[in-house]
């Protein structure tokens, strides 16, 4: 028993659902000089970090919408958590 009722699991449940759509929101906008950074379409960009043209680096960002990265889910009138796992690399 936690001591949590059916009505602040309800709560808890609004509150993790509107912070799943913020890191969805927050990985489908953000961008930089007009490439999307988040979504999973930044992918093998090369970028020029020497003075000279073959001194370059590439870079790759995976998608981070909460559906790619583990979904979380809190289930209202039981006592079940779910939490998905990140690789980094």
């Amino acid at each position: 028993q936690d001591g949590q009722s059916l009505k602040t699991r309800t709560m808890l449940q609004a509150d993790i659902n509107k912070l799943m759509e913020e890191l969805d929101n927050i990985a489908n906008t953000t961008a930089f000089n007009g490439k999307q950074l988040l979504s999973g379409n930044f992918t093998n960009q090369e970028f020029q970090i020497g003075s000279s043209s073959n001194q370059t680096v590439k870079a790759t960002i995976g998608a981070t919408q909460s559906s790619k990265i583990g979904v979380t889910r809190f289930e209202t009138g039981s006592q079940s958590f779910t939490s998905g796992v990140v690789g980094l690399t």
